[in-house]
């Protein structure tokens, strides 16, 4: 709750620098590993090689990315297959979090994003607070990026896509 109020507030500055997406995002699936493991999921890891830099605050991105990645190992099915994607989009880096579980009804897609906004039941077993994928919207936000859902990743039902400006 204080991650959500501390980002929400105006005066709230960024401590950004130069941080490479690619480097990040494999620290972040390394630290989480044993969780996809423990739940028998498919990881998928498509991470350039080369660093694809933009200027982040490296905490609240991590935050961000990491409310994905645990989402993922959360509300699925043990067995589910997960792709963790950096992509280099032109001047745009992408980092996608895709599941091939439960699609997101357009109902519960407009509000997913909001403070306490858990989605389907079903899917989580009521677990979570609901303000994980709003603290990742904020941290985008604040970085004048978006997080967005895309049900178009080929092989996956959903796609949470966390969108940067290089710089």
């Amino acid at each position: 709750m204080f991650a959500f109020s501390k980002l929400n507030t105006k005066d709230y500055k960024l401590s950004c620098r130069e941080r490479d997406l690619c480097g990040l995002v494999r620290e972040l699936v390394a630290l989480n590993y044993d969780e996809f493991e423990t739940r028998n999921m498919n990881l998928d890891i498509d991470i350039p090689e080369e660093a694809l830099k933009c200027n982040i605050d490296e905490k609240e991105m991590k935050r961000a990315i990491s409310n994905l990645l645990v989402n993922a190992y959360k509300h699925n099915e043990n067995g589910a297959n997960i792709l963790v994607r950096v992509s280099n989009q032109g001047d745009m880096i992408n980092v996608i979090v895709a599941d091939d579980g439960n699609t997101i009804t357009k109902e519960d897609a407009k509000t997913l994003f909001e403070p306490f906004a858990k989605g389907d039941e079903s899917r989580s077993g009521g677990k979570g607070t609901g303000l994980g994928l709003a603290i990742s919207s904020l941290v985008a936000k604040k970085h004048d990026g978006k997080l967005y859902i895309d049900d178009k990743v080929d092989g996956y039902t959903k796609g949470f896509v966390i969108c940067l400006k290089k710089r």
